[in-house]
């Protein structure tokens, strides 16, 4: 549960004086974890977010110290934050799993065509920096190619640099089309986690509109729009519903 506890934690800072007081309050609640001091854990924790720092390890250490206070919310919510910053790590999928089991809702992931979940596993893999490097590199290669084809006096050169020129552009284009993939994305799909004990959703943006459904602590969902108060959410099996005052916190 806590492998990664007491792993090495640098954070790079310009001040090392805050580098100095941001490492000391990790190691603190380091400390404070190991001897069941939990709730101190997570106030250093959470003192090194203040200063604006993030990553993997410091997510992943407050998930597992509100996992040992029975926060459901709170740890699935920073384990949530660490998968942001690394979609495949392990220790973090391995306790999420851990998480998840403490909540109220049993919801079946809604099943993807290979392609959607090809897709998916690509926009999780690759960031839209290196979408963006991958179109550099392949307009540059295109030119070279077209470039060669140009000035070559070989058939068979002239045939295979045109060849290649058609492969790389190829590429370029996927690579536009997976960059546009990760901007939308990242623009307009939002998660977030349930922070209310139980809510209602109802089929409209209405209380006097039927109940579609409760949803109980630790929830994850997709928010899809909203209108003045009223949230419209999608579970991961595909339900849909709008809720109205529920304690959210986005991803």
């Amino acid at each position: 549960m806590i492998k990664r506890l007491f792993a090495i934690f640098v954070f790079l800072f310009s001040n090392g004086s805050i580098a100095q007081d941001t490492t000391a309050l990790f190691e603190q609640a380091n400390q404070h974890y190991n001897e069941g001091a939990y709730t101190e854990a997570v106030k250093n924790y959470k003192a090194i977010l203040a200063t604006n720092q993030h990553s993997t390890e410091l997510y992943f250490n407050l998930g597992n110290a509100y996992y040992k206070l029975n926060k459901v919310a709170e740890s699935i919510y920073y384990y949530e934050k660490a998968l942001q910053l690394q979609p495949e790590d392990p220790d973090v999928l391995h306790n999420i799993q851990f998480a998840q089991n403490m909540t109220l809702d049993a919801i079946e992931t809604l099943p993807q065509t290979q392609l959607a979940s090809v897709k998916q596993q690509l926009l999780q893999q690759i960031s839209l920096q290196q979408w963006s490097y991958a179109i550099i590199v392949c307009i540059w290669l295109a030119l070279l190619f077209f470039a060669l084809y140009i000035i070559s006096r070989s058939p068979l050169r002239k045939r295979l640099a045109f060849i290649a020129m058609l492969l790389t552009l190829f590429v370029g284009g996927g690579s536009f089309f997976g960059a546009n993939a990760s901007l939308d994305q990242k623009e307009n799909v939002q998660y977030g986690i349930l922070f209310s004990e139980e809510i209602q959703l109802y089929d409209e943006p209405n209380a006097r509109s039927e109940v579609a459904f409760l949803l109980h602590q630790g929830a994850k969902f997709q928010i899809l729009d909203s209108l003045q108060d009223w949230q419209k959410i999608r579970i991961a099996n595909g339900a849909e519903g709008w809720v109205k005052g529920a304690a959210i916190r986005a991803l």
